[in-house]
């Protein structure tokens, strides 16, 4: 995360319990259909409603979630 210039207190929140680490408790078959973007929608709405309603953080993490595609 911080390689892609997503900054701590945006990696904090995608690190909080019950956030991102929901992936780790998916069966793998699983986890491209259904697990990465319902993380993925929990961090921008978390993102946008604590930090940056603005969006500047977008593509950011899209590059992030590339990852698992």
């Amino acid at each position: 995360m911080e390689n892609l210039g997503i900054p701590e207190d945006e990696i904090k929140i995608a690190m909080r319990f019950g956030v991102y680490d929901l992936l780790v408790a998916l069966p793998k078959d699983e986890l491209a259909s259904k697990g990465v973007d319902f993380v993925r929608s929990m961090i921008i709405k978390l993102v946008a409603d604590e930090l940056d309603p603005g969006g500047e953080w977008e593509k950011r993490w899209d590059e992030f979630w590339e990852y698992f595609k």
